[in-house]
């Protein structure tokens, strides 16, 4: 059995971490083509065909303008993206754009994302707005076709609530950004903390020694799930927390 662990951080003093506070990865990879080979819109009126199983679809209002949710096959040389959003850039003005609003992340100090070109060497021009007030973007150079890159951590004011706006400003024929896992995150003080190294994970199952609880990396309690899970998760034990990747 090979065991998959992901070691958090050995502490023997209080640090600093950022703990990731919400998250929103567009839905569980379910986007299809309608009848007529178009992506969903993000939003838009009845007539329209747009998506609407977001991670945070309950709570959030999702808004945008020529923005669909899409995802891409795997190539040759690179993965599957599953959904993400498309803001193309084959526009006359430059009014692509998506937003996210009632975002519950109370105190998150930094947003992150990440993007992909469809153009190698691509320098994004687009703009980011967290409760309409634009916030600075840094320098990026997205160096591959359909691979995500880490934006970074992009300080932001914080609040109770958030709204996130990317638009973006390209009026290149032929080009656009995809944009994922949108991440709010919080500085957060911890000591001395204990690591398990008893956690491992197989085949979408987390096994330790004694009673356990998982955690989504979002702080949803997910050890219902035991079984049936996939991707990234916080074990706590009676013995300290592990981080551990579930495939």
């Amino acid at each position: 059995m090979k065991k998959i662990i992901f070691l958090l951080a050995f502490v023997a003093v209080s640090m600093f971490t950022y703990a990731v506070v919400w998250v929103e990865t567009f839905g569980p990879d379910d986007v299809v083509k309608n009848e007529s080979g178009y992506w969903p819109y993000v939003a838009g009126g009845a007539e329209q065909y747009v998506y609407v199983n977001y991670d945070h679809a309950a709570d959030c209002t999702y808004d945008g303008y020529t923005a669909s949710v899409r995802k891409v096959n795997a190539s040759p040389t690179t993965e599957a993206i599953g959904n993400h959003v498309w803001l193309g850039a084959d526009k006359a003005t430059a009014d692509s754009w998506f937003s996210i609003s009632g975002i519950a992340a109370a105190g998150a100090q930094y947003v992150s994302f990440d993007l992909a070109p469809n153009a190698m060497a691509y320098v994004p021009n687009m703009k980011l707005f967290i409760n309409g007030a634009e916030v600075a973007m840094p320098a990026l150079t997205l160096a591959t076709t359909n691979v995500m890159q880490n934006v970074g951590d992009i300080a932001i004011t914080p609040a109770d609530v958030y709204e996130i706006k990317i638009q973006n400003f390209d009026q290149t024929l032929n080009t656009g950004l995809r944009i994922d896992n949108v991440t709010f995150k919080a500085a957060t003080a911890i000591k001395n903390v204990t690591i398990d190294n008893s956690v491992y994970a197989t085949n979408g199952t987390v096994y330790a020694e004694g009673e356990f609880q998982i955690f989504s990396v979002a702080g949803q309690n997910v050890t219902e799930l035991n079984g049936q899970l996939n991707g990234i998760y916080v074990v706590k034990t009676a013995k300290g927390i592990q981080k551990v990747a579930v495939k």
